[in-house]
């Protein structure tokens, strides 16, 4: 799962995540390290952490599901 190579690379120092455009990809890959890592208490509250900082997120409605089915409410 990406979530846990976040937390890998983290031991090392800030990561820096990015897709091509940095609105779905990118922000579905956070949003499942935010919700592993115990730094969200669930899909909605992730996509706002992020938001507050990159506010053009976008995600599609099929990356919003995979997450929602990793982390059910």
């Amino acid at each position: 799962l990406g979530a846990e190579w976040i937390e890998n690379q983290l031991k090392n120092g800030p990561v820096y995540v990015h897709c091509a455009l940095g609105h779905g990809r990118s922000t579905t890959f956070v949003a499942a390290y935010l919700n592993r890592a115990g730094k969200a208490s669930g899909v909605e509250d992730s996509l706002s952490i992020i938001q507050s900082r990159r506010p053009s997120i976008d995600l599609s409605p099929s990356q919003k599901q995979a997450l929602q089915q990793l982390f059910p409410s």
